[in-house]
């Protein structure tokens, strides 16, 4: 279950994210990210005021407010434009190991004190599913919170579950010992399932080891005293701060690392979603969690890998995330980047030494500068002058210096792998930040006192400026901030340039109208009709073209090598070869495998394995070229379709050419033909966003892939035990995956699960582009009954020149604005 506290509802598929896909990007505008939130918000509020004032005066008089007259259309879309938000929204993903800090990270990054909490010994308190979301203008509150609960079902099978767990490897018959890996396994659900019980119950009467461990005690028993621990609390578990719940679960291993993401407006509008995650790979005990997780994290826009600037260089985990997210990003979308955010970088007088050792000497950095600047501050304090901008300035020194060098070593992993882009790597202190504002809103309230003293106000400041900018928050909230901003000028654009003038347009074509000479005349409104039906049937069959152009596509690139015997008989031997290598492990090694729904580790494995991988790993080799081929095939026919549509509306525009009363409705095909390219632009994008997850779906093992998919309800039945284990583990490998009388090929269900996605996202993209011409078509029809000049029940006159008026300077403030906006952010060059 879902509790939402968030007023205004997630953006519309079509309008967010809308940074995938855009064609021929240039270099980033060099303009400062502060400058360019200004620049934006200017013209925005240019055309909420120009739709605002439109909107108040189109609702005066009595015929106004006639529900048929043709003013009703403009007076809804002054309206709508009035209120205007940015749909603009983008994800990063933060992943890593519990205790490095994601959630102090998160509250520095939104400057707010434990939005998001972590426990006071750096372990995880957040297990579910969670939103933060910062306000937009319609929400009452700070910061909304969007809590994915366990509902009564859920939470009462994991407790169950964890008495079993921590009874079953604690109450183990010692006289027969189990295998290593069988111990280890039992031993780490023990403390993952008490770490849980703790992280609910540590304070409640009963619950401790000794009465768990109790041989006396029966485990039903257990679970029914648990049950009612459980009834008495009111869940999920949290703390309330104005406008926030936060959900507090369980701790560090039940949960080894957290997903977060951001989401936001360039940034005032930010949504932090919390989710699980766990090397080397999702896995949690409630798969439907990990499906949640693993889908949120495959739909960022960019993903941090975060990790303790201590261990940051030779952090394996940190290399495996980098792996797991995909070296070469095949595993994501193209649009997908990822950073490295080292934390903790703040420096202690009792790491300078260590730091002197490890970081190669340079002019700016070595033993001669930083002994001349501690010499700085012990003579300052002999003058009983303040040293502390000067021991910031010294602190940082080694901040930076120690930064520098671990960027360095990081670089030098990662570069030296074959990469589809650069690897941004950053290094902050949150602890640094947290500091410098505390100091800081000491400082303010000091100075508003009276009888306040000044005297070292200036060094205090400097001394807080250096500790902000050695906590390296600032800019790594700049490049949050930077990452959306080609989308947010890019819809900016649109609001300004096609929507705000679609309003202006409207007025002035009914206004003209209106006020034209009495011999003014008419278009046929036969031929009106039918020049529109035609359009209509254009647009129909320019979509009918694409949507066969993509269905031949599918077929011959994405079809085809399913239904080629020989492709599948051969994927299908390469699996069953890979199940034979398994003839000899060690029964125990598979039955830790067989636990991990074949996905694990153990010494005798010698790695990381996964079985599933590996069954479809022949598949994989061929599919993958056909992804990225497919992919720019689709892009060809989508940039197909907006040619035809253009032609489209070129055809109605010479249909109409040297029609009389028509003339101002002319002037309005440039901004069509813009409008018509922007939606089906938008379509297109969230088209290759669904693409992706379709093909990681394919191409993957996580949670939501087929081959999991196919393969979990034999992982969850049992295998016999006694004599010939090996065998018959191998065997239900070998029936799962060629099929029997009861269950299909493995190939097979893979083949119909991806080609029904496929069919679904063909469809759902046609249907949404179809709404997008079908919207023009209507656009067009109000505007040309805006031409109607039959008589008014009341007399128009004055109300026609003052909108008229308005109408004018309406027209300069936008124009006004938008050359001020294309100024700063040049418009790039259209066909249309």
């Amino acid at each position: 279950m879902t509790q939402h506290t968030e007023g205004g509802g997630p953006s519309n598929a079509t309008n967010g994210s809308l940074s995938l896909r855009q064609r021929g990007q240039e270099a980033l505008f060099p303009t400062s990210r502060r400058d360019i939130d200004l620049f934006i918000e200017n013209a925005v509020s240019t055309g909420r005021t120009i739709s605002e004032t439109l909107a108040d005066e189109l609702r005066h008089g009595d015929f106004a407010n006639n529900e048929e007259n043709n003013l009703r259309p403009i007076l809804t879309l002054a309206e709508e434009l009035r209120n205007y938000q940015s749909p603009v929204e983008f994800t990063i993903g933060v992943v890593g190991d519990s205790g490095v800090g994601k959630s102090s990270l998160i509250n520095s990054l939104l400057n707010v004190q434990r939005l998001a909490k972590a426990g006071a010994d750096g372990t995880a308190c957040t297990s579910a599913a969670t939103e933060y979301r910062k306000k937009r203008t319609s929400d009452p509150d700070a910061y909304n919170v969007e809590i994915e609960c366990m509902d009564d079902g859920e939470i009462d099978g994991l407790l169950r579950q964890c008495v079993v767990d921590y009874r079953q490897y604690h109450l183990r018959d010692l006289d027969h010992p189990l295998a290593n890996s069988e111990e280890e396994v039992l031993q780490k659900k023990a403390k993952v399932a008490w770490d849980t019980l703790m992280a609910a119950f540590g304070n409640t009467p009963g619950c401790t080891e000794v009465r768990f461990q109790d041989q006396a005690i029966s485990i039903d028993y257990i679970q029914r005293e648990v049950r009612a621990w459980k009834d008495g609390i009111q869940w999920p578990v949290g703390f309330n701060a104005p406008g926030v719940l936060i959900h507090s679960a369980v701790p560090e291993d039940c949960v080894s690392g957290i997903d977060t993401f951001l989401r936001g407006r360039i940034w005032p509008f930010v949504k932090v979603v919390r989710g699980i995650e766990q090397r080397p790979c999702f896995h949690d005990a409630n798969s439907a969690r990990v499906s949640i997780a693993e889908t949120r994290l495959y739909r960022c826009d960019n993903i941090f890998v975060v990790t303790d600037i201590g261990r940051a260089s030779a952090n394996q985990g940190v290399n495996q995330l980098v792996r797991q997210l995909g070296a070469k990003f095949n595993s994501l979308r193209r649009s997908q980047g990822i950073a490295i955010v080292c934390t903790k970088s703040e420096v202690s007088r009792t790491q300078e030494a260590e730091i002197l050792r490890d970081v190669p000497s340079t002019a700016e950095f070595n033993t001669q500068i930083t002994d001349r600047l501690w010499n700085d501050i012990a003579d300052e304090r002999d003058d009983n002058r303040p040293t502390l901008h000067l021991e910031a300035r010294r602190t940082n020194l080694f901040i930076f210096a120690r930064n520098q060098h671990v960027r360095r070593l990081l670089r030098t992993t990662y570069e030296t792998r074959t990469q589809t882009r650069r690897i941004e790597i950053f290094c902050v202190s949150n602890n640094l930040y947290g500091e410098a504002q505390a100091e800081g809103r000491e400082l303010d309230a000091r100075i508003k006192r009276p009888g306040r003293r000044t005297t070292n106000a200036t060094e205090q400041n400097q001394a807080i400026q250096a500790k902000l900018d050695g906590s390296g928050i600032d800019q790594l909230r700049d490049f949050c901030q930077g990452i959306p901003s080609r989308s947010q000028i890019a819809e900016t654009r649109h609001f300004l340039n096609t929507r705000v003038l679609d309003l202006l347009q409207k007025v002035e074509l009914w206004c003209n109208a209106r006020s034209a000479s009495e011999d003014h005349r008419q278009a046929p409104v036969e031929l009106l009709r039918a020049l529109q039906a035609k359009l209509r049937n254009d647009f129909d069959a320019s979509l009918a073209t694409t949507y066969d152009e993509l269905y031949d596509a599918k077929v011959e690139m994405l079809r085809r090598p399913f239904s080629q015997g020989v492709n599948s008989r051969l994927w299908e031997l390469k699996a069953i070869s890979f199940t034979e290598t398994l003839s000899g492990w060690a029964v125990p090694t598979l039955d830790a495998f067989w636990r991990q729904d074949g996905a694990y580790r153990t010494q005798a494995s010698q790695g990381y394995v996964d079985w599933n991988a590996n069954f479809i790993q022949a598949m994989v080799e061929r599919f993958e070229p056909t992804e990225a081929s497919f992919q720019s095939r689709s892009n060809e026919i989508f940039e197909d379709l907006e040619i035809l549509v253009r032609s489209n509306l070129s055809e109605l525009e010479v249909g109409l050419r040297g029609l009389e009363g028509v003339e101002f409705f002319m002037q309005t095909f440039r901004r069509r033909r813009r409008n018509l390219a922007y939606e089906i632009e938008q379509v297109t994008t969230v088209f290759c966003s669904q693409l992706q997850l379709v093909f990681h779906d394919l191409l993957k093992t996580h949670g939501t892939s087929y081959v999991r998919r196919h393969m979990l309800p034999m992982y969850q039945s049992v295998v016999e035990p006694g004599s010939g284990k090996r065998i018959r583990i191998i065997q239900k490998l070998r029936t799962t995956i060629r099929g029997n009388r009861e269950d299909r090929k493995l190939f097979s269900v893979m083949s119909d699960l991806f080609l029904t996605e496929m069919d679904n996202l063909l469809n759902e993209t046609n249907e949404k582009i179809r709404a997008a011409t079908d919207r023009c078509c209507e656009d067009i029809r109000i505007d040309l009954r805006l031409l109607d000049v039959a008589a008014p029940a009341v007399d128009q006159g004055f109300f026609i020149r003052t909108l008229s008026s308005l109408l004018e300077r309406s027209k300069t403030d936008r124009d006004q604005a938008q050359s001020e906006f294309d100024s700063q952010f040049p418009e790039p060059a259209s066909s249309v």
